[in-house]
């Protein structure tokens, strides 16, 4: 029998790896259990008789755990699995885990690193000793990770429904990089203490590696093969509960899957909490158990169960998402994802498991040749009989290169009632139903494109509503306005608060383009747009230069007339004129700037102060000015705001028709401006790219609205921007100095999930340099 499939051998090896790397206090010894419960194989024997005599004051429980944990020398198995009474072993090492004689570290929220602040400050070494190790872990929950299909944590070990790769690990608490332009963190390991058991294992093995069969078969148990090299390796998917949803997200998630009652979690979490948990209900039950319970209560039921219910959750709007947000582990950087190493990602569309490299066209031709295997490889064939190619696959690549994806995804997987649900089949764990509309069936469509890889679509485009009601404001104009007057003040009053929140968000992005810094400190705000965050820049600010220069009162909390919106505009023209007024110390240090600008002759980087608008191209900042200019101007000639004001008179003093045109004349002149010049918050979304042969790169990217942009250059020109697959803004009418690339900006919805983002500060050393010295011996990486 294959060892891999052997239940009993998946477990005892789940075992080994939950006794093997942890953190046990000083002077630990194993329950007599270990003795008793562990069969020894004729080479264990052998070698227990050995340690027995050369360590005659250890107990026969360490010396049989030592062996537990070396497991094998050679090609030979040290431990009997058929005869080693598991559930014994299992029990005995539970309760030391349950009563935290046996620590695993917390490392799914930002607990670790106070609790290392608490004790370190910010003095970083990178293998803390096993006392400071104590210190910490003793402030944290106890850890939750699973092997096989076992998990640890604070209810013990606990047998679950699916198999997972989500080993224990001793790092802990992130530090950031040295470099100060790497977002990357390193981690603090943890060390445990001396015992009798760590002594012995420490000198067993090291004349008898380990023979490369062994050690394929327990990396396959581990890692199965039949998971590893999937390219929707789902291995990540705790990590993306633990440290990507928040813990009111978490608990709902709970609750769904406690009021189904999915693979028998109910009666699991009776059991584990006894604390009259069977009289509450699963809401109750959820909100009362801890973050470290919650997530091992979880991890009971299979994958599939916990993304059925997370989707059911975010259509339901229980978990909030922006459209286009896409949330990811913040934790994750000991995730396994499988050869592919694939990330578990959630939006509006659904949880998908995307490799790290861009597979999506291999991903969604191997798809539809499987949704059209076996006999019905026909089918497709007469689907695809008038397209060029050799055969089927060559067929099938033309005919997708030839359509949008929606359509082609429409005319082969929605072909049949039978195909779509085979499609949902093959697509992987999801929350699916047959279309029932147009609406629903593009939605559809636009969730297994998501599952296979492509991105979000773009948002709609932020003009959106103005050019909406625009229209029908004309039309009243044009049919003599006095008489409707009621549709006329309706269709006017809808135009113009749609307009005045558009030149509102304008402002606001505006400002805080052109005069924010872009490469804060804080790493993860570097080149990253959030509305909220360009408010509490932009908003004060101008109310402070509005006060100061006396010619409007601008209000900070943005709530502000369109009369004063559009004196807003002349104002920020005046302000990039003389941006020197606003700033004194801007020229940003030298030592902050990335390493790779300050030791490559390649890379130059262009943003030399601490406001932007210094390293903007003259020319173009006075292109900005001038628009900014115009903008106003137009509208006042436009009379707009009188326009506006008009609306909320009687009837005698609604505007006419030429007012009206003209003042929708000049909406649109400015509307078109504002989006020619790149000065809109429009989300682009990245469509295509083609590299030639020395690496450059022209990228065509899509708004809300379809339209496209082409911009040239490689990505690895300018490597602290954005990487080029995540949603941006691109303010193409800008150009900095010293820099072909354009400026483009990491777009982030406002959800509960930023304020997770917003917390999660890893720790930064400020008094000592990186200790980067290896353990003294093998024993301090390998925990017993």
């Amino acid at each position: 029998m294959d060892l891999r499939e052997d239940l009993n051998f998946q477990r005892l090896v789940a075992v080994r790896e939950f006794a093997l790397h942890c953190i046990l206090p000083d002077g630990y010894h194993f329950s007599d259990a270990f003795d008793t419960a562990i069969a020894l194989s004729g080479s264990g024997t052998d070698l227990y008789a050995s340690l027995s005599m050369e360590h005659p004051d250890k107990s026969p429980a360490d010396i049989k755990a030592a062996i537990l944990a070396e497991f094998a020398l050679g090609d030979s198995f040290l431990v009997d699995y058929e005869a080693t009474d598991l559930p014994v072993l299992i029990d005995a090492l539970s309760a030391d885990i349950r009563a935290l004689k046996i620590r695993y570290p917390w490392v799914y929220s930002d607990e670790v690193e106070a609790a290392y602040m608490s004790v370190r400050g910010r003095d970083h070494q990178k293998f803390l000793p096993h006392r400071e190790s104590m210190e910490i872990v003793e402030l944290l929950p106890q850890g939750v990770f699973q092997v096989a299909d076992l998990t640890v944590g604070p209810f013990g070990i606990v047998p679950v429904a699916e198999h997972r790769c989500l080993p224990n690990t001793l790092c802990g608490a992130e530090v950031v990089c040295t470099d100060p332009g790497c977002p990357e963190v390193n981690h603090v390991r943890f060390n445990t203490g001396i015992t009798d058991a760590g002594t012995i294992y420490s000198g067993i093995g090291r004349d008898t590696p380990l023979s490369i069969a062994i050690a394929q078969l327990l990396d396959d148990i581990r890692k199965p093969d039949n998971a590893f090299y999937r390219p929707d390796n789902d291995w990540s998917l705790p990590w993306l509960v633990a440290s990507g949803l928040t813990s009111y997200e978490r608990r709902a998630l709970l609750a769904s899957l406690l009021a189904q009652g999915s693979n028998g979690l109910r009666k699991q979490a009776n059991l584990l909490l006894d604390r009259g948990a069977s009289r509450k209900a699963p809401s109750d039950l959820a909100a009362g158990v801890s973050d470290a319970e919650l997530l091992q209560l979880i991890l009971i039921v299979s994958n599939a169960e916990i993304i059925c219910h997370l989707e059911q959750l975010v259509d339901d709007g229980e978990i909030v998402l922006g459209p286009s947000e896409t949330r990811y582990p913040i934790r994750n950087r000991h995730a396994e994802g499988g050869y592919f190493n694939s990330q578990a990602e959630l939006s509006r569309l659904g949880i998908r498991f995307r490799p790290r490299q861009n597979w999506t066209s291999l991903q969604l031709t191997t798809f539809l040749l499987a949704l059209y295997d076996g006999p019905l490889k026909e089918d497709l064939s007469w689907a695809l009989r008038n397209e060029t190619g050799k055969n089927v696959q060559d067929q099938l690549e033309h005919f997708l290169s030839s359509r949008t994806l929606e359509e082609a995804m429409s005319s082969l997987v929605l072909a049949s009632r039978a195909q779509t649900r085979r499609a949902f089949h093959l697509v992987g764990p999801g929350r699916f139903e047959l279309p029932s509309s147009a609406d629903n069936e593009r939605v559809l469509l636009q969730r297994i494109l998501w599952k296979l890889g492509m991105p979000l679509p773009p948002p709609p485009v932020v003009e959106a509503r103005v050019l909406r009601h625009l229209p029908a404001f004309e039309r009243y104009g044009a049919a003599q306005a006095a008489q409707d007057a009621e549709e006329v003040r309706s269709s006017g009053v809808s135009l113009f608060v749609a307009l005045e929140e558009l030149l509102q968000e304008t402002i606001t992005y505006v400002c805080w383009l052109v005069f924010a810094d872009h490469y804060p400190e804080k790493r993860d705000q570097r080149f990253t747009y959030r509305v909220s965050w360009a408010r509490a820049f932009a908003n004060p600010l101008l109310a402070r230069v509005a006060t100061a220069r006396g010619s409007l009162r601008y209000s900070p909390d943005g709530a502000n007339a369109l009369g004063t919106l559009i004196e807003t505009f002349a104002m920020i023209a005046g302000m990039c004129a003389e941006p020197e007024v606003l700033s004194t110390a801007v020229d940003r240090p030298y030592a902050s700037f990335p390493n790779l600008a300050r030791h490559s002759p390649l890379h130059s980087f262009p943003f030399l102060h601490r406001s932007l608008v210094f390293d903007i191209e003259p020319d173009s900042l006075q292109e900005i000015i001038s628009v900014l200019h115009g903008v106003a101007a137009d509208l006042r000639t436009g009379q707009v705001a009188k326009v506006r004001n008009s609306l909320s008179h009687p009837r005698s003093s609604l505007p006419q028709e030429p007012e009206i045109a003209m003042a929708c004349a000049s909406i649109h002149r400015v509307v078109s401006t504002l989006r020619r010049n790149g000065l809109f918050p429009n989300v682009y979304v990245r469509t295509r790219t083609v590299t030639d042969f020395i690496g450059r790169e022209e990228h065509v990217w899509q708004d809300g609205e379809r339209r496209e942009l082409l911009l040239n250059g490689s990505s690895a020109e300018a490597p602290w921007l954005p990487d080029v697959a995540v949603p941006q803004l691109i303010p193409h009418g800008l150009r900095l100095l010293g820099s072909h690339q354009p400026l483009r900006l990491k777009f982030v919805d406002d959800t509960p999930f930023t304020e997770l983002l917003d917390a999660h500060s890893p720790i930064t050393v400020e008094h000592a340099e990186l200790d980067t010295s290896t353990p003294h011996t093998e024993a301090n990486e390998t925990l017993i």
